[in-house]
């Protein structure tokens, strides 16, 4: 194995087999940090963003404009028809994150 390696799982048992014999071998396992709809809808940043549209075509005449929308109210209905949406007609996310890194030895996993 090189030095810093990156490697799928067929390609990284592979290089285990080979690399077996030798010492002080490690490894870097990744914790798997899955995402969904939700981590990305933020209500709140969608109801700044349709006043401060407002604002750009009406000026001054569009403060009154959504100044009825009580935060925990509202905001967390329109979070949930958004997702309720999302859930029925887009993919959840395939993608993922890296979390923490352990190190390991790789004697200690063989």
């Amino acid at each position: 194995m090189n030095k810093e390696g990156f490697y799928d799982k067929e390609d990284f048992l592979n290089e285990i087999i080979e690399d077996k014999n030798q010492d002080n071998i490690k490894i870097y396992v990744a914790e798997k940090i899955e995402y969904s709809h939700k981590d990305f809808i933020d209500s709140l940043e969608i109801m700044e963003n349709i006043s401060n549209n407002a604002y750009d075509i009406g000026s001054e005449y569009s403060e009154n404009y959504c100044i009825h929308i009580e935060e925990n109210k509202h905001i967390k209905k329109i979070e949930k028809l958004i997702l309720e949406y999302f859930k029925k007609n887009i993919p959840e996310p395939t993608f993922y994150g890296i979390g923490e890194l352990i190190e390991k030895d790789l004697k200690d996993i063989l």
